[in-house]
């Protein structure tokens, strides 16, 4: 009776030890791979020999873990006399050969793979649809894209972040910073944002178990309204999963309603809906339905206001919420000013040899 696949590639393997070459076989599905310590790829960002994988084509049968047998040892004479070439074993793909194209379409797994299809949709079709496909990536095409839009509007902005994104996965010296956006969100206004007074005790007026729970994780974490749906716990922290703008990692704020909102109990809502848009529309309908004198978003924005009375750094507070440091110091410019001087003001006032009132 033949031998198992697997227990080919296990006896295979066991002689590859015994040869000391530093590379096993893998199974994968119905083909076969090698891994081991290998050189970075010249397109990788370590420095260092590090664990790889090397695919070889063959299919998972004797044969083929014959075959694969005999890569392995002739990779590792490879190794060891420092003959060991990428390029000999793997298609190598650099942006200088690729065209735009192809860029953006490497670009599409891995930016996908971390972040939200919402904004992955928005580069593309405000920045990366413009840039002319079966070409290599030039400054030229994407500040002509740039320039399509006023450098006061939205639009802009958005094609700048979409850009940067490019530019940064493709290794590019670009420098487009001098096509940068000057578009101004609205400012907040201060009446809008509900005190932690306010935040309490309409949290109690919530009846609704589940929204109620909603509620609380909004208020402690600084949310946005999808974003409850993906979500692990960490107590006290949780850990965003998805979204706009990926996975991060959000500290509570007061970590106290962590028990006085009962968040270690967690009672989701169900909306029934499956984009992120939709799951945050199903939010914001909810609460404004309940009457609240503020929007569900203002959660969010009292919660970064709250990291200024903590002294939280804004770069910290700022990736915690998922957007950049320059969003988040145009949002919330106007408490980060009144910080400052409150700041300048104390130390002033501390200082042993300010000026004395008359006795």
């Amino acid at each position: 009776m033949a031998k198992p696949i697997e227990q080919l590639v296990v006896e295979a393997n066991q002689r590859l030890k015994a040869g000391r070459t530093g590379l096993v076989i893998e199974l994968r599905k119905n083909s076969l791979c090698l891994r081991g310590t290998l050189p970075p790829k010249p397109d990788s960002d370590r420095p260092e020999a590090h664990q790889q994988r090397i695919p070889t084509g063959y299919l998972a049968n004797p044969a083929g873990i014959q075959r694969a047998e005999a890569d392995a040892r002739a990779i590792s004479a490879q190794l060891i006399r420092k003959e060991f070439v990428w390029t000999n074993h793997v298609e190598i793909f650099t942006t200088e050969t690729a065209t735009t194209a192809e860029v953006i379409e490497r670009l599409s797994v891995d930016y996908l793979a971390k972040y939200s299809v919402t904004s992955w949709k928005t580069y593309l079709t405000i920045a990366y649809k413009w840039l002319p496909q079966h070409e290599p990536l030039s400054a030229k095409a994407i500040i002509k894209v740039l320039d399509k839009y006023p450098q006061s509007s939205s639009s802009r902005e958005k094609a700048y972040n979409g850009m940067s994104v490019l530019i940064k996965y493709a290794k590019l010296n670009i420098d487009i910073t001098n096509y940068k956006s000057t578009y101004a969100r609205a400012s907040l206004n201060p009446k809008d944002i509900p005190s932690d007074q306010e935040i309490v005790f309409w949290h109690g007026k919530i009846l609704n178990p589940q929204w109620q729970y909603a509620y609380g994780v909004f208020a402690t974490y600084g949310l946005r309204n999808h974003e409850l749906f993906f979500i692990e716990w960490d107590l006290p922290n949780i850990r965003v999963t998805e979204g706009k703008t990926g996975a991060r990692i959000i500290y509570p704020l007061h970590p106290e309603w962590v028990d006085r909102f009962n968040l270690a109990n967690a009672v989701l809502p169900t909306t029934g809906r499956a984009t992120h848009k939709s799951q945050g529309e199903a939010v914001c309908k909810y609460f404004a339905r309940q009457k609240l004198p503020f929007s569900i978003y203002c959660l969010r924005h009292a919660w970064a206001i709250r990291n200024i009375g903590y002294g939280i750094s804004d770069t910290v507070a700022a990736a915690c919420m998922g957007h950049s440091v320059d969003v988040h110091t145009q949002t919330y410019q106007r408490w980060m000013s009144e910080r400052d001087i409150a700041a300048v003001v104390s130390r002033a006032i501390a200082n042993p040899n300010r000026p004395l009132a008359p006795v």
